[in-house]
């Protein structure tokens, strides 16, 4: 309606409009004054209705939203908090739970509400597709920044138990645009636990559901490299094929050349792949380019573009990581072979004492030997 009519018996509609409008503060007011309304439904409603509010606007935290919620839901009286209200506070309760970093408890929230009048179906899938949002690509963004598969949620939830957690859930979310972005984070946490068999088939269904060319592009992407991770050399070539990409993408067009450089690779067409490598400077870019000097014995070549990977990707103090202990010894065992002894005394100066591990430290000695410089102990 483009006016609601005076009277207090649309004061309710007329504080939900405000909220709908922006108008936060003139509808936290009205809500607060019809919690004590006489009329119960109507007071049961804006209390829920106040807590959503007061959640959305980041006015109270998740936790405080949580305690607020299971407070109305402990009320016993189906006459002062009618079915409606109570479906509506579980709603927001399994929301709130998920922001809480408790998704397990969010989604057993929701398995309680069955659409009806009270709960569009629009409503609720939106809401699972909320939960698995934040569920997914908070496991992501954290593995990223841990570069480990440690636990993510307050519920200890491993990626192994996000992915089992989406693949049962997933049928609740409503196919379309919105849904392709989530399977194309969960295809990403599959490839991740090296399962590129149930990736690939995410990947082809975010494909299918997605209106975006740019996002379908991303996506094939992703599935050119779960194609290459079979060696499904024909079905990675297919998905390159379809990536496209306007000007104004330059990050989208590199992979594209990166996921053409690994087809290339894996039929045995080194030039070809080394061309379209010629300008790409990512870590990854560098990675394969090394394994491509490496395969043809280049060590001089491998030395120099490993040698960029490691020196952006190796700490000037501190412990190494296992990747990182990893290519360091890469780089020495490239740098042996090319007879650089130079490049081996700056990587031991730059270790500086830190350990790779007893093999590697035993090995590292060896190169050392082997190209005249001192041992790695001394």
């Amino acid at each position: 309606l483009d006016t609601l009519p005076d009277g207090p018996f649309y004061d309710l509609a007329r504080a939900i409009r405000h909220v709908r409008d922006g108008q936060n503060e003139t509808a936290r007011v009205a809500l607060e004054n019809l919690t004590a309304s006489t009329n119960t439904p109507v007071a049961a409603f804006a209390q829920v209705a106040l807590v959503r509010l007061l959640r959305e606007t980041d006015q109270i935290a998740p936790d405080m939203a949580v305690e607020a919620y299971e407070k109305l839901l402990k009320q016993p009286d189906k006459t002062t908090f009618p079915y409606g209200a109570r479906q509506q506070a579980l709603l927001g309760l399994a929301v709130a739970l998920a922001q809480n970093n408790q998704p397990r408890a969010a989604l057993a929230q929701l398995q309680g509400l069955k659409p009806s009048m009270e709960m569009p179906e629009d409503i609720l899938a939106g809401a699972y597709l909320q939960i698995l949002y934040r569920l997914v690509f908070g496991t992501l963004q954290t593995q990223e920044g841990q570069r480990s598969f440690a636990p993510q949620t307050a519920e200890g939830l491993s990626a192994e138990d996000v992915v089992q957690i989406v693949a049962q859930t997933l049928p609740q979310v409503a196919d379309g645009g919105p849904k392709a972005k989530l399977l194309a984070g969960y295809g990403r946490l599959l490839l991740d636990l090296k399962k590129p068999i149930e990736a690939q088939k995410v990947f082809e269904q975010a494909i299918c559901m997605q209106p975006s060319p740019l996002a379908r592009s991303e996506v094939q992407d992703l599935l050119a490299q779960a194609a290459l991770l079979q060696g499904h050399v024909g079905a990675a070539q297919r998905a390159t094929d379809q990536i496209v990409f306007p000007a104004l993408q330059p990050d989208l067009a590199a992979r594209k050349a990166y996921d053409a450089a690994r087809v290339a690779q894996a039929r045995g067409e080194v030039d070809k792949a080394q061309a379209l490598l010629a300008q790409d400077e990512t870590d990854a870019g560098l990675d394969l380019r090394g394994q491509l000097y490496e395969a043809d014995h280049h060590w001089p070549d491998a030395v120099q573009v490993v040698g960029r990977l490691a020196s952006r990707a190796l700490p000037q103090s501190g412990p190494l990581t296992e990747p990182q202990r990893a290519l360091a010894l890469r780089l020495a065992t490239d740098a042996t072979a090319a007879h650089d002894r130079q490049t081996l005394l700056q990587l031991k100066a730059w270790l500086a004492g830190r350990t790779l591990g007893r093999e590697r430290d035993a090995l590292l000695t060896l190169q050392l030997k082997a190209v005249g410089g001192p041992s790695a102990s001394h």
